[in-house]
């Protein structure tokens, strides 16, 4: 075994998303590895406010795809993140209902 395999991470959907990769080709590619999972949702393309961040299902991310690939992974934490809410409670608000709407 080498250290290598004994690395874990957090994934983070959003970045991930806007980096222009597939989140799913990353779950499904560390998930043996995976110990938390980053639900950071993205604005739709040209939003300027709050950085084009979204609260988690407001965004352009399908989370719904994601959630069996979220089951498949080690990850026993989800995290909701927003670098620059206008509003933190709504923002708060809104995710953990998404979240809670996915039966996560």
């Amino acid at each position: 075994m080498s250290s290598g395999d004994t690395v874990w991470f957090e994934i983070d959907c959003g970045w991930i998303t806007r980096a222009g990769a597939d989140p799913a080709a990353e779950l499904k590619r560390f998930a043996d590895r995976i110990i938390a999972i980053q639900m950071k949702d993205m604005a739709p393309k040209g939003t300027a406010t709050e950085d084009g961040w979204a609260a988690t299902g407001d965004g352009i991310i399908d989370w719904e795809k994601f959630v069996p690939l979220f089951r498949e992974t080690k990850a026993e934490h989800i995290v909701t993140e927003h670098d620059n809410p206008a509003d933190w409670r709504r923002f708060a608000r809104r995710s953990i209902e998404h979240i809670k709407a996915l039966g996560l």
